[in-house]
């Protein structure tokens, strides 16, 4: 599955990304959700739309974001 990111560059979505930790949490600040060497395979499945907070890190960087769900 290839898809494109805001540069155009394509990147594999499928692919296990090595030496990578994401954390997710709901509004309140409880972790609903960690895996390590991401795999882009959380879909919300189980959980209400509404605001979470993401904390992907990969090798010595961190990147951390708000997402919105809507179902």
């Amino acid at each position: 599955n290839q898809k494109c990111d805001k540069a155009g560059t394509e990147v594999n979505t499928d692919a296990k990304i090595e030496n990578s930790e994401l954390f997710i949490y709901n509004r309140w600040g409880d972790r609903i959700y960690h895996k390590k060497n991401y795999t882009n395979d959380w879909n919300a499945d189980g959980y209400p739309g509404g605001s979470y907070f993401y904390v992907f890190k990969y090798s010595d960087k961190v990147l951390k974001k708000n997402l919105t769900i809507i179902k």
